[in-house]
């Protein structure tokens, strides 16, 4: 173990001595995405709003390229499907566009649906794995997991304004940070090592 992290060690040290480990625009990258995480968490209905306009966007555009391309396919390529598509994609889209709050509603769903199905899933994984040492802390994180989305599901109609922006500006808050934390270790190897 000892030998493989001082192997882990050379390798990021010859990464940093070549300039191929950019730790300056690493930790640039974290601050800003840390400073998106706080102002999402700050706004969460305001963030949970512009995920809407994005997702609604994407789907608008993706429909008409869907439909597009079905009207340039020949007749035995699937052409109805791809066009059948393309209307559900742009139809969505639409809803999501004109209905915000109805849409954020149906994400907060799926997102609740998706705690609670992957909580089930851990703590049946760590039924399996009892006698490993971690198995508790699967089990936790699945309860957890489960709680959470029972908390949502409870409380869909108050809670599908803010969640989605609160879930995005915790996991941008915490992935700035580990960015940010990987950048100054880096920066502490290199300064050390000249």
């Amino acid at each position: 173990m000892i030998e493989n992290d001082l192997q882990q060690k050379d390798a990021a040290l010859e990464l940093i001595q070549s300039g191929q480990f950019p730790w300056k625009s690493l930790l640039g990258t974290g601050i800003l995405i840390m400073i998106l995480g706080i102002i999402a968490i700050s706004l969460p209905v305001m963030a949970t709003m512009a995920i809407e306009i994005i997702l609604a966007a994407v789907l608008i555009t993706a429909g008409i390229a869907h439909i597009y391309h079905a009207f340039k396919m020949s007749r035995f390529d699937g052409r109805e499907m791809r066009f059948l598509a393309g209307i559900l994609y742009l139809g969505i889209g639409l809803l999501f566009a004109f209905y915000p709050f109805t849409g954020a509603l149906t994400l907060t769903i799926v997102l609740a649906l998706l705690f609670m199905v992957g909580g089930t899933l851990r703590i049946v994984q760590a039924i399996h794995v009892k006698p490993h040492q971690s198995w508790g802390w699967v089990l936790f994180n699945g309860i957890l997991s489960i709680l959470l989305g029972l908390i949502i599901w409870t409380g869909l109609t108050e809670s599908a304004n803010w969640v989605i922006g609160l879930l995005v500006g915790i996991d941008l808050l915490v992935s700035g940070i580990v960015m940010i934390a990987i950048a100054i270790s880096t920066k502490k190897l290199e300064t050390s090592n000249l």
